[in-house]
């Protein structure tokens, strides 16, 4: 029996021998698998830190458009306000303008009614003085064609 407890002491103890074996080698695994985990958390934490980072620069970047914009829209508003003052004063200047074009035309309507009368009376006399104004042009041209003539004659 003795013999048995110690076979099996012996067995006990190779199997004690392999188990610390085995949990040697697996701790061995478990820390080169520390190792990585290790240098996978130190990669993503640097990763972390450079998109932290841009993320600053990006977020800085966003402020300052959206300053940008705002003084964009400042920009518009002010200029938007002079607008409709401006298209208010053309508003005044075209009524302006429609009230001086209304004022020339009636007074364009009263010269011609004035003129019209005037040029109807000149054309009357024109007429009635042009058959004597064409007979004295003519006596005058055949006057100074007589006299070429005369001249001419005693010249010679």
């Amino acid at each position: 029996m003795v013999l048995t407890l110690q076979i099996l002491g012996i067995i006990a103890l190779i199997a004690l021998i392999f188990l610390i074996f085995v949990m040697i080698s697996t701790l061995n695994k478990a820390g080169t698998v520390i190792d990585n985990v290790e240098s996978k958390l130190d990669s993503v934490v640097s990763e972390f830190k450079i998109l932290r980072e841009k993320s600053v620069t990006a977020l800085g970047a966003v402020v300052e458009i959206k300053e940008r914009v705002a003084e964009t829209l400042d920009e518009i508003t002010v200029l938007n306000g002079k607008v409709v003052e401006s298209l208010e004063h053309f508003d005044k200047m075209s009524n302006q303008i429609t009230s001086s074009v209304n004022s020339i035309e009636s007074t364009g309507r009263k010269f011609i009614d004035l003129v019209e009368p005037i040029e109807h009376v000149i054309e009357t006399a024109i007429s009635k003085v042009s058959p004597g104004f064409s007979y004295a042009s003519k006596m005058v041209s055949a006057v100074s064609k007589g006299l070429k003539i005369f001249s001419s004659k005693m010249t010679k």
